[in-house]
């Protein structure tokens, strides 16, 4: 039988879904993925469509009958994303197709990471830091078919698991291990309205920080405060995607057109974490837990 805890674990996830599906529709639809990263990857690829399709290489990339098809498959994954994105919100154990749709999805994010990590020159860490992004649809297919599961170990270690890999990869571009990206120092300008070297050296702590908080979460006892790092920093850094970038000068709807499904995507990134918090620390969102914690409190202020 579910506690209260594990039905908020999963309404958590459900949430995490919805914005995660949301967010790449919005995308996939309306702005664009790195799928042309592999499909005009002429080193892999002329000698195949030179010897099945019978063109050359400059036919084929510069062909408008190619690139619509690809522009259709991105409007088609976009379209599958936006259903699964209100399949989440009412999934159910009884629709045995949500197994496999779940499974799917996060096989295509796992795709999508490796898209991004070819465009990235391969950079490891480009993959493993949406691994969050990845996880995220099998731990929904888990609570909703194998409820079970929530109270074992593996779960709560395939979180962990999940979450370290994202924050370690992402401290490894804030720290500066890999090239830092100028999005993370723009962001970081127009979040704190601070000057870049101040931005600069604020990415180079948050990196180090990532990596304390991605080892702490493995602790046995008194992990609470790294658990809680990732819950606020996963958040605020999805937040800084849109925060970061507005410009009263500009238009804001068209600012938050682009920007807003980025923030929507990486909300897992605190979401998830969240998830881990109430697994490790249950009395701390349990109505007996914090009725005895209010006693105890009283207690101690009339002793």
């Amino acid at each position: 039988m579910l506690t209260s805890n594990d039905r908020l674990i999963i309404k958590i996830l459900k949430i995490s879904c919805f914005v995660l599906f949301f967010g790449r529709a919005w995308q996939f639809l309306f702005w664009d993925a790195p799928l042309r990263a592999l499909l005009w990857d002429q080193e892999l690829l002329e000698g195949l469509i030179t010897t099945v399709f019978d063109i050359n290489w400059e036919e084929y990339v510069t062909s408008s009958t190619v690139d619509l098809l690809i522009q259709g498959v991105i409007k088609a994954t976009g379209v599958f994303y936006l259903l699964m994105a209100i399949f989440s919100l009412f999934i159910k154990d009884q629709i045995k197709i949500g197994k496999h749709l779940l499974m799917i999805a996060s096989a295509s994010f796992a795709f999508l990471a490796f898209l991004y990590c070819k465009e990235k020159f391969f950079h490891i860490g480009q993959f493993f830091e949406y691994s969050i992004q990845i996880l995220t649809p099998t731990l929904l297919l888990i609570a909703i078919y194998y409820p079970a599961e929530l109270a074992k170990n593996r779960f709560q270690l395939s979180i962990k698991i999940a979450i370290a890999l994202t924050f370690i990869c992402h401290g490894l571009y804030a720290y500066g291990f890999y090239p830092r990206p100028g999005v993370f120092i723009d962001m970081t300008i127009g979040s704190l309205k601070i000057s870049e070297n101040s931005a600069h050296e604020l990415m180079y702590v948050a990196g180090i920080l990532d990596f304390i908080a991605a080892a702490g979460i493995f602790l046995k006892r008194n992990s609470l405060i790294f658990i809680t790092y990732c819950v606020v920093w996963g958040t605020v850094t999805a937040l800084a995607r849109t925060w970061g970038n507005l410009n009263f000068d500009s238009n804001q709807l068209a600012i938050i057109h682009q920007y807003l499904p980025q923030t929507l995507y990486r909300l897992p990134h605190g979401l998830i974490p969240l998830v881990l918090l109430i697994i490790h620390y249950p009395r701390l969102f349990s109505a007996k837990g914090k009725f005895e914690n209010l006693v105890s409190e009283k207690a101690k202020t009339i002793s």
